[in-house]
């Protein structure tokens, strides 16, 4: 992201005639477009402890569905170890 030098705004691209070009909408400054690579942004994903309430079960949530989720939420655990 580049930032406009006169005012600080953000410069968007805009086709100008046949040719890119960085646009400042906050003062109309614009700058050549210079097709550089950009970064790439990976989201880092955080560990999540799982607590399980036994006294739900006198709530009426049944043991049957509590053992599925466990059981995908090994399996999600399993395919993310293995991904590194």
């Amino acid at each position: 992201m580049q930032y406009c030098p006169k005012c600080g705004g953000v410069m968007v691209p805009r086709k100008d005639k046949k040719k890119t070009v960085l646009y400042c909408a906050k003062c109309g400054y614009t700058a050549p477009f210079r097709n550089t690579k950009a970064e790439r942004v990976i989201p880092v994903r955080k560990s999540v402890d799982v607590v399980v309430d036994d006294s739900a079960d006198e709530e009426g949530v049944d043991k049957e569905q509590k053992e599925a989720f466990l059981e995908s939420y090994d399996l999600e655990e399993e395919e993310e170890s293995s991904d590194d």
